[in-house]
């Protein structure tokens, strides 16, 4: 990477990729910070990290960039080169030390929760380091109610270096009124129970960065880390941590409809924004180049539409099932407009004869599915 930044400086592949030797490090490390909590959670951390290891390396990289252009010569490019990875390097370390502490963080507070019934407070310790930060002295022996909204920012770990301890107890509330709340690091804010992030989007390293960076280097961890279990009438699904938010708005509502269709392996996928081949044609195969299809079900390629209703609603039917069926091998259309039923079969029966060796599911508003292939 410093040669090829030495080269050309201006490549903007510099800037909308990263490099993949010192993202695969950063990430590694990163990751295996992630030890002792449950599958699936796991997976929430992992993946978070994995955003910090691309943003980190991106921010090295746009770093390494300033230094060239500030450089009058290529020894002293070289120079300052070495001195911010090695600074970078350096950080790592602190970086696990307080990741792992998250980690324990939140199973230790998954615990209190546990704990409830028996010891309903929690007692904030003091610091176990030999040259303990002060900060948070003012709250050294304070109790409070475990479910007080005081957890969801504060607890130990959400300062860097930050080394204090807590536990449950059943001894009382203690007064709080001269206690001062002292705001996380940046990075550090937000209890990792609740948002299952180790670190948040705060981190500096989120800073001047290509806003698809982090998620390219979510899209190169492998299936087993990437894709996380739910489970919707008895039944198991998977849906990509880069989808979890469109599965949440709006895909939640198809995962019945094809589960009602018969389809076992069902992976929801993510939406691509950035065109990095290998890639694309990683997730979505013949059509990486047609778009992003929501899922992949039993070997098929399987697109979501909902069409709300206006005076158009029998083109905007015909229209969505068209744009649904040239990225994918099956479509799902959720009608929202009224349409009786034969009126629904003549469209269905006419789209499914123009694409043969496809398959469509059309859902009325009384949430009948009407196959056509």
């Amino acid at each position: 990477m410093i040669d090829k930044i030495w080269d050309d400086p201006d490549d903007p592949s510099l800037r909308h990729q990263f490099d993949q030797g010192l993202f695969d490090s950063y990430n590694q490390t990163f990751m295996s910070a992630v030890q002792g909590v449950d599958e699936e959670l796991a997976k929430y951390y992992k993946n978070n990290l994995t955003m910090l290891a691309a943003a980190k390396t991106a921010t090295i990289t746009n770093r390494l960039i300033a230094a060239c252009k500030q450089s009058k010569d290529r020894d002293e490019y070289n120079k300052l080169a070495k001195q911010i990875i090695n600074t970078y390097n350096r950080y790592t370390a602190a970086e696990y030390n307080t990741m792992v502490h998250r980690v324990r963080v939140a199973k230790q507070f998954e615990q209190f929760q546990q704990e409830k019934q028996l010891y309903p407070n929690i007692e904030w310790l003091p610091s176990r380091a030999a040259n303990p930060d002060i900060v948070h002295r003012g709250y050294w022996y304070h109790i409070w109610v475990a479910d007080d909204p005081f957890w969801t920012d504060n607890f130990p770990g959400c300062r860097w270096g930050c080394k204090c301890s807590w536990r449950t107890t059943d001894a009382s509330v203690t007064d709080k009124s001269n206690v001062k709340l002292i705001p996380p690091s940046p990075g550090l804010d937000g209890n990792p129970y609740f948002t299952k992030e180790i670190i948040s989007k705060s981190h500096s390293y989120y800073r001047d960065i290509e806003k698809h960076i982090p998620k390219l280097g979510v899209l190169h961890n492998p299936d087993d880390v990437v894709y996380i279990s739910f489970v919707k009438n008895n039944t198991v699904f998977k849906v990509h941590y880069l989808a979890i938010n469109e599965y949440e708005k709006m895909n939640k509502l198809f995962i019945d409809y094809v589960i009602n269709a018969g389809f076992k392996d069902i992976r929801l996928l993510p939406v691509i924004e950035y065109k990095y081949e290998p890639i694309r044609n990683r997730y979505f195969g013949k059509y990486a180049a047609n778009g992003c299809p929501d899922a992949f079900a039993d070997g098929k390629f399987v697109e979501f539409k909902l069409v709300n209703p206006g005076k158009k609603i029998k083109r905007n039917v015909k229209d969505a099932i068209t744009k649904a069926l040239n990225k994918a091998d099956v479509v799902f259309v959720k009608i929202k407009g009224w349409l009786n039923s034969e009126e629904i079969n003549i469209k269905g029966s006419s789209m499914a004869k123009k694409f043969r060796e496809k398959t469509i599911y059309l859902i009325d508003q009384d949430d009948k599915i009407h196959t056509f292939n």
